[in-house]
């Protein structure tokens, strides 16, 4: 089973010690409509890959709007198709 090292990073600037940072960043990634979205994604091998899950999210919600409005039209144009054969 793989396994990867996952980070998300965020500057903090304020008062406090490294609790008070790590508590600001934990509540950050808590919030409903957070913009934490970005991680880094390290693999047993070193290998690193960025990831921005908002943006992969939003490409993989126009491709199902796409899929699904091609299989609309295709659909639309087999009932009006078949409308004109019974003509």
């Amino acid at each position: 089973m793989p396994r990867y090292l996952v980070t998300w990073e965020i500057d903090y600037e304020g008062e406090g010690d490294p609790e008070a940072a790590a508590r600001w960043a934990w509540e950050i990634l808590r919030k409903p409509h957070s913009t934490a979205n970005v991680f880094t994604v390290i693999d047993e091998d070193g290998n690193e890959t960025k990831l921005d899950l908002a943006e992969i999210d939003e490409e993989r919600r126009e491709r199902a709007i796409t899929s699904v409005g091609d299989v609309l039209h295709r659909l639309r144009e087999r009932l009006q198709g078949g409308d004109d054969a019974h003509r």
